[in-house]
């Protein structure tokens, strides 16, 4: 008979709704944190027996302050900052402690607020996500199977400023409360503070980096000084580090 994951499931909902109460506990009722009730929502109405998918579409976080070594200054206090979200992972790789994620995409976009010309577009924005087996074999460009790829998509007067292939780094999975405090620890430090702090959600990020980061960290421990024997994936995670 086969197990159901179904309270696993469940509680990935569960884990969504506990982040919304410790969020608005401590920053307040922001107007984006509505956003992971409505993920919670989906998953308790889209998951199937084995995967649930946790999706957020331009959730707009706060940018407070100016941030460091922005160009041009004159962008200070006028920006705006997006976060979208596509992760699908499988409950029971998630009850074996392994690798559970098969597909994630954590987008991050920058842009100039309330701009008004197509001529002159400054926006920047970085993702992290897990490559598919069809793209490592598609791209002659190197890809970590997880990995961190800056953007840059200005137009400055109608034309796009220099853009080339930027190198794919690697770096560990993450979730959206792992993802979220990447966010806050670059652009909101005092956000980050606030969370690193606070006992109940720094415990939900320690629950998705036991799941999420740990079995990531014991494959990329092979390479290339571990003796034990190397799997594709593991070899996947890091290509360059591969010898």
């Amino acid at each position: 008979m086969a197990k159901n994951y179904k309270h696993i499931i469940q509680g990935q909902a569960s884990r969504l709704d506990k982040a919304v109460n410790y969020l608005r506990n401590a920053l307040g009722d922001a107007p984006w944190i509505r956003f992971l009730s409505d993920a919670a929502d989906d998953i308790r109405t889209r998951s199937n027996g084995v995967e649930w998918t946790v999706e957020v579409i331009d959730m707009d976080l706060p940018i407070t302050g100016v941030p460091m070594h922005l160009k041009p200054r004159s962008l200070a206090n006028k920006l705006k900052m997006f976060v979208s979200v596509k992760m699908t992972c499988n409950a029971q790789l998630w009850d074996k402690n392994e690798d559970c994620i098969t597909d994630l995409c954590f987008k991050v976009s920058i842009q100039e607020n309330d701009n008004q010309d197509p001529d002159n577009v400054y926006q920047t924005g970085f993702h992290i996500d897990k490559t598919t087996e069809n793209e490592l074999l598609k791209h002659d460009e190197m890809h970590p199977l997880y990995h961190l790829h800056f953007l840059n998509e200005s137009i400055i007067g109608g034309k796009e400023t220099l853009s080339m292939d930027i190198p794919r780094l690697a770096h560990h999975p993450v979730d959206l409360f792992l993802g979220l405090m990447v966010v806050f620890a670059n652009y909101d430090k005092n956000t980050f503070d606030t969370l690193k702090d606070d006992p109940n959600f720094a415990g939900l990020c320690k629950e998705s980096a036991d799941h999420f980061i740990e079995p990531y960290i014991r494959s990329l421990c092979k390479l290339p000084w571990g003796d034990s024997a190397k799997t594709k994936y593991d070899k996947d995670l890091c290509p360059y580090l591969v010898l």
